[in-house]
């Protein structure tokens, strides 16, 4: 069951903090004629104040519709992030990840491909210098592609 929550606060917009919440299933009871009520979920509202914000929400956005399985809302969210930053290494892998998911090896392994050589080449802005010098980041996207070969070859 998927359960989508919109959040109405009353008096304006939701400030910045840690909040914690349930839902309480309408119109659902329990045999004893108790209204159904989710477990607690907790949430942090974030303020996007820089160009840098934005692209982490995005991220963040995007993996999490990729592991929901809402490949339509990740693949848009990457899209997005690539409209704003096209030199995005995250973007790319991200957008990679949803069409390995798809089955696209072909276009999943040109994005990976794309991600290794910003990283290689140091293009993208928004990254950490640090990451550029682990060599652990190029291995996990080499068998993003190795795996990308495997199925093609598969057919």
């Amino acid at each position: 069951m998927q359960v989508k929550v919109q959040l109405l606060p009353e008096g304006g917009d939701l400030r910045e903090g840690f909040y914690r919440g349930r839902a309480i299933l309408e119109g659902q009871q329990t045999p004893l004629g108790q209204r159904l009520v989710s477990p607690w979920f907790f949430f942090e509202v974030r303020a996007v104040r820089s160009g840098r914000d934005r692209l982490a929400s995005l991220a963040h956005l995007g993996y999490r519709r990729l592991f929901a399985g809402d490949l339509e809302g990740a693949e848009k969210a990457f899209r997005e992030m690539l409209s704003l930053h096209p030199d995005s290494i995250v973007g790319h892998t991200g957008l990679g990840d949803v069409y390995l998911e798809r089955g696209n090896y072909k276009k999943a392994k040109e994005m990976f491909e794309k991600a290794i050589e910003l990283l290689a080449g140091k293009r993208d802005s928004f990254v950490n210098p640090a990451v550029y010098e682990r060599s652990d980041r190029f291995v996990r996207l080499k068998r993003r592609i190795e795996r990308c070969e495997e199925m093609m070859r598969k057919g």
